[in-house]
C-alpha cells in the first residue's frame, strides 16, 4: 500500500462512525478478474468462476468490451454482463459476426459493506429513456453502474450508449441521446 501524500484529502468514513476519517475494512472482499471473447457466430458466453460467488447480493460485475476493425457494429463488439449464478457470469452481445474481446471482474465483499439490486431494462427504438423498479435504497449512499448492449448494424455505438441513475428510492432511470433511438437497446444494471 502506498501511502497518501495529502491524508486530509480523504472524507471517506464508517457509515457506523460518522465524521470518524475511518475507511471500512475493505480486507474482507475478493475480486476475480479475466478476459475472455464471444466467438464468431454466438451472441453469449457462460464464464465459470474459479471461485464462486458466496452472496449474490454482496457481488457486482464490471465489464468492458472491443473488437478488430472487422467487428465494428455496435451489435457485435458491445457487450452486457451479469452474475447469472454462483459460479457463472453471462456476457450476452445482439450480433453473432466476428470475435468480440471482454474483460471482466467480479467483487464480492463478505461484511455487508454493501447490497446489490440488478436487472434489465429495455430501450424500444423509439426511446430515450425507461425505467425499473428496485427495492427502496436510500439515494444518498447508492450508486447505479450500467453496461448495455444494442441491435444496430452499422457502426453507430451511440445507440447503446447509456448513462443510469436513481430518479428516486425505488426508480433506476436509463437514458441515451434522444437522436439515438433507431436501434433496440438492452440495458443490465446493478444498484450498489
Amino acid at each position: 500500500n502506498a501511502p497518501i501524500a495529502n491524508a486530509k484529502c480523504l472524507t471517506c468514513h464508517d457509515a457506523s462512525a460518522p465524521g470518524s476519517g475511518t475507511i471500512r475494512n475493505w480486507g474482507s472482499c475478493r475480486v476475480e478478474s479475466g478476459a475472455t471473447n464471444i466467438l464468431s457466430g454466438s451472441s453469449s458466453r457462460a464464464v465459470k468462476l474459479t471461485t464462486p460467488v458466496t452472496n449474490i447480493s454482496q457481488a457486482f460485475l464490471l465489464t468492458d468490451s472491443s473488437g478488430s476493425s472487422t467487428v465494428e457494429q455496435g451489435q457485435n463488439h458491445m457487450v452486457s454482463g451479469y452474475i447469472s449464478a454462483a459460479n457463472t457470469l453471462t456476457l450476452q452481445r445482439a450480433g453473432t459476426t466476428g470475435q468480440a474481446e471482454v474483460s471482466y471482474a467480479v467483487v464480492e465483499c463478505f461484511n455487508n459493506e454493501f447490497s446489490v439490486q440488478r436487472g434489465e431494462i429495455q430501450l424500444a427504438s423509439s426511446a430515450a429513456s425507461n425505467t425499473g423498479t428496485i427495492t427502496s435504497v436510500d439515494t444518498t449512499k447508492s450508486i447505479v453502474l450500467v453496461n448495455s448492449r444494442a441491435s444496430i448494424a452499422a457502426s453507430q455505438q451511440y445507440q447503446a450508449n447509456v448513462t443510469g441513475e436513481l430518479t428516486n428510492g425505488t426508480t433506476v432511470t436509463v437514458r441515451r441521446a434522444s437522436t439515438a433511438t433507431s436501434a433496440i437497446a438492452n440495458v443490465r444494471y446493478e444498484v450498489i
